[in-house]
């Protein structure tokens, strides 16, 4: 599963991430910049990363960064259709 993985997002370019399996969850990162790397936790309704972005949304309950969703992507899960995917402020990773 290190194999990079092209996703798209709403209104934006596709970005690459590499996605691999850890004792925590999953670390991901953009080949483009591997020292910047999150890790995404738990599951499909109550995941966590380690991201800014997720940390300045961490009271919405329904706001994925895009690192969880890349990570549910690649898993193949399909998110509650109430899952806001990233956007607004602090999306600068």
């Amino acid at each position: 599963m290190n194999q990079p993985q092209q996703f798209n997002r709403p209104n934006q370019q596709a970005e690459t991430w590499v996605i691999s399996r850890t004792d925590e969850g999953f670390r991901v990162y953009s080949p483009a910049d591997p020292a910047k790397s999150y890790i995404v936790g738990g599951g499909p309704d109550d995941s966590t990363c380690t991201c800014p972005d997720f940390q300045y949304h961490e009271g919405d309950p329904h706001w994925r960064c895009k690192h969880i969703q890349a990570v549910l992507d690649q898993l193949g899960i399909k998110a509650d259709a109430t899952a806001r995917r990233t956007g607004a402020a602090g999306d600068s990773e």
